[in-house]
């Protein structure tokens, strides 16, 4: 029986067996409304700022994949060549993806300034929240090209001599 009939003055529908009380929909809160995520983070680039932050990683992923192409012609198997490509993440810890290269030790500061990886992550970090950035993705997408060109020169090389 409906809550009209009990008399509490409008009908509400059929009386659920949780008290009367009613469940929230699927994907809202108990308030109604949607639950907030938990980050507040602003993306406030420019169109070309968000064009260069996704052309960044896009040029290093081509690139790096190129090295692993490179890895395959003096492999002796598939699982060989895929085992050279286990190193490549490594060149990524003394930069500044993890810590500021202040905090590193000195020995390493020559290093992960110096590295492909160290100015794609400061280009990233600035480009997407609309900060200067100077010359480093310019730094960055020089690191991808020049790795592209050498992975190019080198597998064609390396295709050549074992295919002979």
């Amino acid at each position: 029986m409906g809550n009209a009939a009990q008399g509490h003055g409008r009908y509400t529908g059929p009386r659920r067996a949780c008290g009367g009380q009613h469940r929230p929909q699927p994907g809202r809160h108990r308030r109604g409304l949607r639950r907030r995520p938990t980050t507040d983070f602003r993306l406030s680039a420019s169109w070309d700022g968000r064009l260069l932050a996704a052309g960044i990683p896009a040029a290093h992923t081509v690139a790096l994949s190129w090295i692993s192409a490179a890895t395959g012609p003096p492999a002796s198997s598939p699982e060989a060549a895929s085992g050279f490509t286990f190193f490549m993440p490594f060149p990524s810890y003394p930069s500044s993806a993890f810590a500021s290269i202040e905090k590193m030790p000195d020995r390493l500061h020559g290093f992960g300034r110096n590295q492909p990886i160290t100015p794609a992550i400061e280009s990233l970090r600035g480009l997407l929240p609309g900060r200067q950035v100077g010359n480093a993705p310019w730094i960055a997408l020089a690191w991808a090209g020049g790795m592209l060109a050498v992975a190019i020169a080198v597998s064609g090389v390396l295709f050549r001599i074992r295919t002979r």
